[in-house]
């Protein structure tokens, strides 16, 4: 599998991280970038993840589109079927921030009701 350096240093200081394309059943084809200190152990299917620095590219793409920061986020070095495969679980913060966000709109939901019903009681005293 080719690599290719990314823009975006690594938060160890090693250098561009490094993109890669998922081989995992669950995320084949999507691609995603590590710490460049990665590498490939001797038993086969496992790595080494380095720093363990690690960032999906279409969350990086979500993210900048946003006007987001792109220094990225680190994960675990897990495989998404629970063992060291070649792609690593989605970050906590991933996980973090897609709950936030549902939390976000179920609440701006909310205080969009409250305030139809404050606005509707208002006008029932005139």
């Amino acid at each position: 599998m080719e690599m290719e350096s990314y823009e975006i240093d690594c938060k160890c200081g090693a250098g561009k991280m490094i993109r890669k394309r998922s081989n995992s059943e669950k995320n084949r084809g999507r691609m995603y970038y590590i710490c460049p200190k990665a590498k490939k152990t001797e038993t086969i299917g496992k790595w080494d993840w380095g720093c363990k620095h690690f960032l999906w590219e279409d969350v990086l793409t979500q993210s900048q589109s946003c006007g987001a920061s792109s220094s990225g986020s680190s994960g675990k070095g897990k495989g998404t079927d629970g063992d060291d495969s070649s792609t690593p679980t989605p970050t906590t913060e991933e996980k973090r921030i897609k709950a936030l966000s549902k939390a976000l709109e179920i609440s701006q939901t909310a205080n969009r009701a409250l305030v139809d019903l404050i606005h509707d009681l208002t006008l029932d005293d005139y």
